[in-house]
């Protein structure tokens, strides 16, 4: 674990229908060593329903990162101190289309963690 500025950040990444983005992101979050990381995925159904608000993870997240305009529009009302990102990587037609969403997944959870790496070497200085 990087030490120096605050605890790990801890991150919740979340995809509609299939869970298959959020637990990508949420790997490559976890071996950056800067994050913790859950993956979830929610349906506006769930939203509908009040289901997605009982999520205990709503409470522990520092961040939700929504994947895809689904996903974000069923998040519901979250705490206050909650930050919401929204990165649009819709679910890829086929299988063909996974290793290119895989590779720009890690690519923005390496920017994330870069920029956790910025913010510990200014709290350094």
């Amino acid at each position: 674990m990087k030490r120096g500025y605050k605890r790990k950040l801890r991150v919740v990444f979340v995809a509609s229908g299939s869970l298959r983005r959020a637990q990508a992101a949420a790997e490559f979050a976890a071996a950056s060593g800067w994050m913790e990381a859950r993956a979830h995925a929610l349906t506006a159904m769930m939203a509908a329903s009040g289901q997605a608000a009982q999520e205990p993870a709503w409470v522990w997240a520092d961040l939700v990162v929504a994947l895809d305009r689904g996903a974000y529009q069923a998040l519901p009302p979250l705490p206050s101190v909650v930050q919401v990102k929204y990165y649009d990587f819709p679910e890829p037609a086929d299988e063909a289309g996974w290793p290119p969403l895989r590779d720009a997944l890690r690519r923005r959870v390496e920017g994330m963690a870069a920029g956790l790496a910025m913010m510990q070497r200014a709290a350094q200085e």
